[in-house]
């Protein structure tokens, strides 16, 4: 992540926890104050009232996804398992912090920043805890109190159910939508997954890859939506 403006957190460098934490809602406080709760007042205006829930309750994605999700976004305060290559992961990233959003990525040291950034997101939205050591849950419970989206990749952290109780409680009184990769959470509320189904760009021993397709499932309450998309140079259709 070097030349990047990536905020970056060493969860092991700190002495101790208490100094972690800390340093956590610092990088918080700094790119994304903790807003209080909007209390709107009665209106006439369903339209208005409606693009109002949505940003309450919903971090919206790009136009290639957001017909595959409820209200065409992730849920606040909840948590979405994810099962796909980490592509998915950078695409959605790139979404939320090119709307003005702020994320954290904890413990997915080989995420490629420089993906994110190709694909028009904003770098200085994120903050990144590549190795949080054994204190995952607890940094991204804090990160959850006033970022939009936490991404978590817990494959070297289980979450024992003395540790998930007060997590999720956390997670259900801040304000991110939460998406965890390699561990199962009953509560989750959706589950993300997505293969590459083929490559664009490249022939019989020449070119280079310019777009890599992908079909992607979301599974609510048993009924699964599917789209395939395109990450990278959109093919064109042209008239001869």
């Amino acid at each position: 992540m070097n030349q990047t403006s990536v905020r970056k957190v060493e969860g092991d460098a700190a002495p101790s926890k208490e100094l972690r934490i800390a340093a956590l809602r610092a990088q918080m406080a700094q790119i994304a104050p903790v807003l209080e709760p909007d209390h709107h007042q009665h209106s006439e205006h369903s339209q208005a009232e409606q693009h109002s829930y949505t940003e309450r309750e919903v971090v919206a994605l790009g136009a290639d996804l957001r017909d595959i999700f409820p209200h065409g976004g992730l849920k606040r305060r909840a948590v979405a398992l994810m099962d796909s290559p980490a592509l998915l992961a950078v695409e959605m990233l790139a979404h939320i912090s090119s709307a003005g959003l702020f994320s954290a990525v904890l413990g997915w040291p080989e995420l490629s920043y420089a993906g994110i950034s190709e694909s028009g997101g904003q770098l200085d939205r994120i903050i990144a805890v590549p190795e949080p050591g054994a204190q995952i849950w607890e940094a991204a419970a804090i990160l959850a109190e006033g970022l939009d989206a936490i991404f978590i990749n817990s494959e070297q952290a289980t979450l024992t159910p003395s540790r998930a109780r007060p997590f999720l409680a956390k997670v259900r009184h801040g304000k991110a939508a939460v998406i965890v990769l390699g561990t199962h959470i009953p509560t989750s509320w959706m589950d993300i997954r997505a293969q590459i189904t083929g490559f664009r760009g490249i022939g019989y021993g020449t070119g280079r890859i310019k777009s890599i397709d992908m079909q992607v499932t979301t599974t609510v309450k048993g009924i699964a939506r599917e789209k395939r998309i395109t990450i990278g140079h959109r093919p064109h259709l042209y008239a001869v």
